[in-house]
């Protein structure tokens, strides 16, 4: 509860105090609930491979600081080299930000909800697959569930392409 406390209380103090207007939806900060439980798994993990308060500090420091570094936070991802750019892919900060920037900064509202909820199912539904899969357990699958999935896979293709298309229609247009 501390947590969401002092989300609250930045929040606040970003508003009245910095006058920095949010201008996406606010509750697609819940969002970032995903990378503070990936970040306490993260810790829990460092913890337990630690032998020592000392050890674990250090293991914490030489962790954490590459990804604030690969996060896109300091030095935009598009400026890294190529290996760190993939890299960073494993990083949760950089989708933290992502987040973050688009609800403080771009407006991005319950629109990408769809979105993210399609992606989130589709990761969730084929790591379960592969887990079964590895335990011998046959999981049924019938053809409107492939369907389904190949609309649902489509579409999402399309909302994130969406941007670039419609740019790619105003130089046509332009052009024309």
């Amino acid at each position: 509860m501390q947590h969401v406390a002092d989300t609250v209380d930045r929040l606040a103090w970003t508003h009245h105090i910095d006058r920095l207007m949010i201008a996406g939806n606010l509750m697609l900060l819940l969002g970032t609930a995903l990378f503070l439980l990936s970040t306490l798994g993260i810790g829990l993990f460092i913890s337990t491979v630690s032998r020592t308060q000392q050890q674990a500090m250090m293991t914490t420091f030489f962790f954490f600081f590459p990804a604030m570094l690969f996060s896109g936070f300091i030095f935009p991802i598009q400026n890294m080299p190529e290996f760190f750019q993939w890299l960073s892919l494993a990083n949760p900060l950089r989708y933290m930000l992502v987040i973050i920037r688009g609800v403080f900064l771009k407006g991005v509202g319950l629109d990408v909800l769809a979105a993210l909820v399609i992606l989130c199912r589709e990761v969730l539904v084929s790591g379960l697959r592969e887990y079964l899969g590895n335990r011998a357990v046959s999981v049924p699958v019938t053809l409107l569930a492939k369907w389904k999935t190949t609309t649902q896979l489509v579409a999402l293709g399309l909302i994130m392409a969406s941007p670039m298309l419609l740019g790619l229609a105003g130089i046509a247009t332009a052009l024309f």
